[in-house]
């Protein structure tokens, strides 16, 4: 999940040491590899740049499509 979230080189470090966006991708990566039922999200782009935003925006919609869930 890290590195569809594009955090593959983060894999080490502490939260702290990461920009809020960062975070933020790292809490979404963390939250899929769990494979939940069901996800809520609220606001999950609202630190990400345009770019960032459509990537995770696709990375949910990947998940589900490969999960065999509704988005």
């Amino acid at each position: 999940m890290l590195a569809a979230s594009g955090l593959e080189d983060r894999l080490r470090q502490f939260p702290s040491k990461m920009s809020g966006g960062q975070q933020q991708r790292g809490s979404i990566a963390r939250a899929l590899a769990h494979n939940p039922g069901i996800l809520f999200a609220d606001e999950p782009c609202a630190n990400l740049y345009s770019k960032n935003s459509k990537e995770v925006l696709d990375l949910f919609k990947k998940f589900y499509t490969e999960k065999g869930r509704q988005s």
